[in-house]
């Protein structure tokens, strides 16, 4: 049996996080929220979802501290989107230089 879809959503935004869940709850997704990096890291080695939703900016470990730590875990590939306002050129090209899927 195929393991089922999880979203891992990372912001330290309250209305962001909330109006994400809902939106992919309505769509049957299982979700799991976090309010900042370093929970957001503790779920994903947890649970291991198929797909994290982060902010880049976050207090205590940044979105692409997060995405570092996922590319390195070797165990299972998981996708990786920023959402973010840091939608300057070169922000776009580091984070997918990174490992970003979509930003």
């Amino acid at each position: 049996m195929d393991d089922p879809f999880v979203v891992l959503v990372a912001d330290d935004e309250p209305v962001t996080r909330t109006r994400l869940t809902s939106t992919l709850r309505r769509e049957g997704v299982e979700v799991l929220i976090a309010a900042n990096g370093c929970q957001a890291l503790e779920l994903y080695k947890e649970r291991r979802p198929s797909l994290v939703i982060t902010d880049w900016m976050m207090p205590d470990l940044s979105g692409m501290d997060l995405l570092t730590a996922i590319r390195s875990d070797s165990e299972r590939y998981t996708y990786v989107i920023f959402l973010t306002g840091l939608a300057q050129k070169k922000n776009v090209i580091a984070g997918l230089d990174a490992g970003a899927n979509d930003i």
